[in-house]
C-alpha cells in the first residue's frame, strides 16, 4: 500500500486584497510613533525646565553668599571702629558688646550660603547626569535683564500648536478614532489572494535522489470572507471605542483648559514680578543710603549703634530680596517657555 518513498514540498504565498483593519492597523502605527515623539519631547522639555531652575538655584546662591560676606564685613569693620571708640572712651560698653554680637551673628549666615551651594551645585550635577566628583564651576552671575516676552494671545496661541502634551493627547484621540475604524471593519467583507506550489514525488525503487521524477502542481484563487453575525461583539467594541474617543476628547479639553490658566497665571506673575523688581532696586538703593547716614552719625556722634546695626540689617534684607526676585523672574520666563513647548522669550 502506498510507496517506498514519498517527498513532498509546498510553497503557499497568501496577500490581504482588501482588509480594513490591515490598513487602519498601518494607520495606527504611524500615530502610535507620533505619540511616543510627543512623549519623548515633553519629557526634554522637563528635563530642560528642571536644569534651568538648578542653574538658577545655583547663580541665586552664588550671589546670597556674596551678600552674606559683605555683611559679615561691614560687622567687621563696625566692630573695628567701635573697638577704637570704646578704648578712647568715646562709647559706652553696651555698643562694643552690640558690634560683636552682629559679628558673630553673621558669621552662620556665610556658613549656611556655603551649604547652599553646595546643595544647588549637587542637585545641578545630578539633574545633568555628570559623575558626582565632578566639579561645577559657575562663572555667571544672577543678574536681572528684562526678557521680551509675547503678549497673550500670541502664547496662547504657540502653546495650542507646540506644547507636546496636547500634541500627544491630540494623536491620542486619533488613534482612538483608529480604533472605531478598526471594529467596524468587522462589519465588511475581506478579500484574499492565495497560491501555491507544490511539489510532490513517490518512489518503489532504489534510484537517487537525483533521478526521482517530480510533479508540479499550482493552485491559484482569491477568498471572499463576509461576515453575518457573531453575536453583537463587534457592536459592543465599537460602542465602547467611541466612548474612548469621547474619553480621550474630553482630557484634551481638560489639559487645554488647565494650560491656558497656567499660561495666564505666568504671564501675570511675570508682570508682577517686573514691578517687585523695581521696588526692589529701589529698596536696595535707599536701605544702602540708611545704613551710609546711620554710620555718618555714628562717627559724628550722634547716632548710636542700634542705628547701625538695623541699617545693616536693612541693606541685607533688600539685597536678598532683590536677588530673590530675579530668581522668580527667571523661573517664571523658564515655565513660560516650558508651557508653550518652544522659546516664547528671546
Amino acid at each position: 500500500i502506498g510507496t517506498d518513498n514519498t517527498l513532498t514540498t509546498t510553497l503557499s504565498l497568501n496577500q490581504n486584497i482588501f482588509a480594513g483593519a490591515v490598513f487602519i492597523g498601518a494607520q495606527a502605527a504611524q500615530i502610535y510613533a507620533k505619540i511616543a515623539d510627543h512623549t519623548v519631547a515633553a519629557t526634554a522639555h522637563e528635563i530642560k525646565y528642571a536644569v534651568k531652575s538648578a542653574w538658577f538655584g545655583v547663580l541665586l546662591t552664588k550671589e546670597v553668599l556674596k551678600v552674606a560676606e559683605a555683611n559679615l564685613f561691614q560687622a567687621q569693620d563696625n566692630l573695628k571702629n567701635t573697638q577704637i571708640k570704646y578704648d578712647a572712651g568715646l562709647v559706652p560698653e553696651y555698643d562694643l558688646v552690640r558690634a560683636k554680637v552682629a559679628v558673630e551673628t553673621a558669621k552662620p549666615e556665610v556658613e549656611q550660603a556655603q551649604n547652599a551651594i553646595r546643595i544647588t551645585r549637587d542637585a545641578l550635577r545630578n539633574l545633568m547626569g555628570l559623575p558626582f566628583n565632578t566639579e561645577v564651576v559657575v562663572t555667571d552671575s544672577l543678574t536681572y535683564s528684562e526678557l521680551i516676552s509675547t503678549d497673550l494671545d500670541e502664547s496662547l496661541e504657540k502653546m495650542m500648536r507646540f506644547n507636546p502634551v496636547l500634541k500627544q493627547l491630540e494623536e491620542t484621540i486619533n488613534l482612538r478614532e483608529k480604533a472605531v475604524g478598526v471594529y467596524k471593519s468587522e462589519f465588511l467583507p475581506s478579500l484574499k489572494a492565495y497560491g501555491a506550489w507544490n511539489i510532490e514525488s513517490q518512489e518503489n525503487d532504489d534510484r537517487g535522489l537525483g533521478s526521482w521524477r517530480f510533479n508540479n502542481s499550482i493552485n491559484l484563487g482569491l477568498e471572499l470572507s463576509v461576515p453575518i453575525f457573531n453575536g453583537w461583539s463587534s457592536e459592543s467594541r465599537v460602542t465602547q471605542a467611541e466612548i474612548e474617543v469621547k474619553i480621550a476628547s474630553e482630557n484634551l479639553k481638560k489639559a487645554k483648559e488647565g494650560f491656558a490658566t497656567q499660561l495666564k497665571e505666568t504671564l501675570l506673575n511675570i508682570e508682577n514680578q517686573k514691578e517687585k523688581l523695581k521696588a526692589y532696586t529701589e529698596a536696595v538703593k535707599q536701605a544702602e543710603l540708611a545704613f551710609s547716614l546711620a554710620q555718618t552719625r555714628y562717627q559724628a556722634g550722634v547716632g548710636t549703634q542700634l542705628e547701625i546695626i538695623d541699617a545693616q540689617v536693612g541693606v541685607s534684607r533688600a539685597k536678598y530680596n532683590y536677588l530673590n526676585g530675579v530668581y522668580e523672574y527667571y523661573l517664571l520666563n523658564a515655565k513660560l517657555e516650558n508651557l508653550a513647548g518652544k522659546d516664547t522669550v528671546e
